[in-house]
C-alpha cells in the first residue's frame, strides 16, 4: 500500500517522494488456495505501474535515502526536514 500511495503522489506532482527503492515486488498479489492440501499462496497476478508507465519495481524516489537505519538517528527525518527547510528560504 505504501508504495502505491508513494508512486500516486508522484504521479500526480503532490509531494517530493524521499526514501530507499521499492521492495521489489513485480505487481500485486492475490491468495490462490490449493485444492488438494488447503495451502494458500500469495502470488503476483498483475502488475503495477506508475502514471508514466513505470513499472513499481523499477521506480526509484525523487530524494533517494536510507529509509531504516535502525536505532540511530532517523537519517530520512534529517533530510526530509533539510528539504523542507531549502523549500521556505
Amino acid at each position: 500500500m505504501g508504495e502505491g500511495m508513494a508512486i500516486g503522489f508522484d504521479g500526480m506532482g503532490r509531494g517530493t517522494v524521499m526514501g530507499s527503492d521499492m521492495a521489489g515486488l513485480a505487481g500485486g498479489t492475490e491468495a490462490i488456495k490449493l485444492k488438494v492440501t488447503g495451502l494458500e499462496l500469495r502470488l503476483p497476478t498483475y502488475d503495477l505501474r506508475h502514471l508514466d508507465d513505470t513499472p513499481r519495481h523499477n521506480w526509484k524516489p525523487a530524494i533517494l535515502s536510507i529509509a531504516d537505519n535502525g536505532d540511530q538517528e532517523d537519517l530520512l527525518l534529517q533530510k526530509a526536514i533539510l528539504e523542507l527547510e531549502k523549500k521556505h528560504e
